[in-house]
Order: structure tokens, then sequence, then C-alpha cells
């Protein structure tokens, strides 16, 4: 699949995407399919033109509850929490038409209103110089809502930026209508850093690099002094087996991607999981345990076979979670010996 290789070669971590083209969900469940490392928000459009989309890597969303809306598919926008700040990512498909334009742009006010990190991106089908003084018509209009959200395009990160002087180009005609906007409290800073022809459509790619000048270290999301302990026979399980290694797998684009602070977005994710399990397992034992009392208690008492069936998985159960229980009762009689000795 060549979107998934274009992906993976240039690591990209968020891909803002405008004519999708989709009309069927089963086109957006292959999609998805095979950019598994991806959450792919994608809608649908029974006319398949002016639709926009996101791709997310996985370990960016967490778990996250996306705020995502769209406007007639041609405007769509996420809020994600990068850093312990929440950044809006605006996409668009403006429309070609001047009306239609003039239109869309209204309707992108109420979008844009009080964001504190902002990054609006896509196809704005204007070639616009934002040129105060000489600007008319749409260009002008373009031009007073960029001021309005005091937002700014990236600068050219690569010394040759003779590679960003079009985007779009139908082999007579060369236009620079694709592009990124940025608009930041918390020190957000944004580059242009490649802008590359492919066959997939008449458009570049524009890749452009996001990041915090003066980064903040993510908060712990498990309390030092409420430390969780799993239920250890979910490591037995062979799906979380499965689970811990295609996790481990993800090391190195973790690395890539957050340097020596790739651990704790790591082990937080394994702890999120294996909580979830644990929590699983512990519900699936006490219904078991549960189910065996109620069944001990309406046998009938002339029935010894059955009932020293059910005792012996009773005693079977309590025996597996002994070594578990004692381990709590050390560790709770530990902390109460620390927590003395502090006061």
């Amino acid at each position: 699949m060549q979107l998934r290789d274009y992906l993976d070669r240039f690591e990209i971590d968020i891909c803002l995407l405008q004519e999708t083209h989709f009309n069927a969900k089963t086109s957006v469940d292959l999609l998805a399919e095979n950019l598994k490392n991806y959450q792919v928000y994608c809608p649908l459009s029974e006319t398949m033109s002016r639709v926009v989309g996101f791709f997310i890597r996985n370990f960016l969303v967490g778990d996250q509850v996306l705020n995502l809306r769209f406007y007639e598919n041609k405007k769509r926008i996420v809020s994600l929490d990068l850093y312990n700040r929440k950044i809006s990512f605006v996409n668009i498909y403006s429309p070609n038409f001047k009306d239609e334009q003039v239109l869309f742009i209204e309707n992108l006010y109420q979008y844009l209103y009080k964001k504190k990190n902002l990054i609006l991106a896509g196809d704005f089908n204007n070639h616009f110089s934002l040129n105060v003084d000489t600007d008319k018509g749409v260009d002008k209009i373009w031009g007073e809502l960029i001021r309005i959200f005091d937002l700014s395009e990236p600068v050219i990160k690569t010394a040759d930026s003779d590679r960003f002087k079009y985007t779009w180009s139908n082999g007579s005609q060369f236009s620079r209508i694709d592009r990124f906007y940025f608009k930041s409290k918390d020190d957000l800073k944004q580059e242009y850093i490649e802008s590359i022809s492919t066959s997939l459509s008449d458009h570049k790619m524009i890749i452009s690099d996001l990041s915090f000048e003066n980064r903040k270290k993510p908060k712990s999301r498990f309390k030092r002094s409420n430390d969780w302990k799993s239920n250890e026979l979910v490591l037995e399980n062979e799906i979380v087996d499965y689970e811990i290694k295609k996790r481990c797998s993800f090391i190195l684009m973790l690395i890539q991607q957050h340097g020596n602070e790739w651990y704790e977005f790591f082990i937080n994710d394994v702890i999120r999981f294996l909580k979830s399990e644990s929590r699983r397992v512990n519900s699936l034992r006490k219904i078991y345990i549960y189910n065996l009392f109620d069944i001990k208690n309406v046998i009938d008492k002339n029935n010894e076979s059955l009932r020293s069936e059910i005792k012996a998985k009773i005693e079977n159960y309590y025996e597996e979670e002994r070594p578990r229980i004692e381990k709590m009762a050390c560790e709770a009689n530990r902390n109460l010996i620390i927590n003395k000795a502090k006061s």
C-alpha cells in the first residue's frame, strides 16, 4: 500500500488528508486494516468529493476520547492532548468557487474561536499573498481571518526552499494552495521540512515538524503513594502475552518520537492495558466462585459425589488466590509501618 509506505518512510505521526473520496464504510475499514499503527478518522461522502480525514498514531491517542467535528465533509477538527497541552487540528478543503469559498471562510470562524493552540491546514484553493494593502476579494477575506486569529505560517527549515514554491500543478499551471498555519500560547513551534511530489495526487505531500520549545514532562497517570498491583494470573494469558509483545514492537518508534522520555509513554500504556485485563480477570473469577457457592447451596445433601466435586473446586480457587492475598497483606503491613515511621 503506497500511502502506508509514505507514512512509514517519513515517520508521519499525524496525517491530514483532503479529497479522500470514501463513500462506503468497507473502504474505510480496509484502510484502517492496512494502517494498524494509526487511528483512522475519515467520514463518508455520497459525492465522493471534498472529504477530509485524519490518521493519528495510536500512541498519541492513547486512552483519549477525541473530540471530532466536521462541517459538510469539507472541514474537520480534532482536539488532541500532547505533552499536557490541548491542541486543535483543523483540516480543511476549501471550495473552488468564490461565493462558496466566502461562505466557507465565514463558517470557519466558529471553529477557530477561543483555540489556545491551533493548527489550521489543508487545501485552501487560493494562492493569496496576505498583503493587507493590495489583497482584494477572497484574498482579503482570508487575510482578515489569519490576522484576527493571529495565525503564522511555518518557516521553511530546509535550505532547498524552491521545493515549496508550489504544491499543486496540472502541468501548465502551478500554485501553492496547500498550507499550514498555527497559533500557540504554549511555545508551540512548527516548521516546513519536506514538499514531495507523489503519484498519488496532483498535489504535493507537505510535511511539517511540530515541537514545543519548552516541552513539559507528562504527568504520571498513577499516584506514587498508591501503587496499583496486577492480578498475576493475567500474565499467564496468551492474549496478554500477544498484546505486550505488540507494545514492545513500538519501542523504537517511541524512542524516535520522545527520546529519553520514551519509557514513560511505554510503561503507562502497558500498565493501562494490564490494569484493564486484571479487572476483567478479577470479575470473571468472582463470578466463578459465587456460582460455585450458589451450586453448593442447592445440591441435594445426599449427593456426596457432586458436593465433594464443588468443594474441591472452591478449595482449589482459594489455594490459587492465597499467594496473591498473602502478598497484598504483607505489602499493606509494610506500608503501615512506613507511614508510622514518617509520622
